[in-house]
């Protein structure tokens, strides 16, 4: 178990700092006549929590398959 959290722990960490690095050329693209820093803490926020919730729900589907698998073999 504790593999797999450190796993995911370390996908969440790689995704983050990407896109942490992507968010201001993404604001750029997204609103190219626009220099605001609420934007790009919005933009920040929103993916963050986007790839949370991925990385959480990939996290609980493959917990919960793995153990319902384990039940039946």
């Amino acid at each position: 178990m504790a593999k797999r959290i450190l796993k995911y722990f370390i996908i969440w960490l790689i995704l983050s700092v990407i896109y942490f690095l992507l968010a201001e050329p993404l604001v750029k693209l997204l609103f190219p006549d626009e220099h605001n820093v609420v934007l790009w803490y919005i933009t920040l926020v929103y993916g963050l929590l986007l790839i949370v919730i991925m990385i959480l729900t990939s996290f609980l589907i493959e917990t919960f398959v793995k153990r319902d698998r384990q039940k039946t073999s």
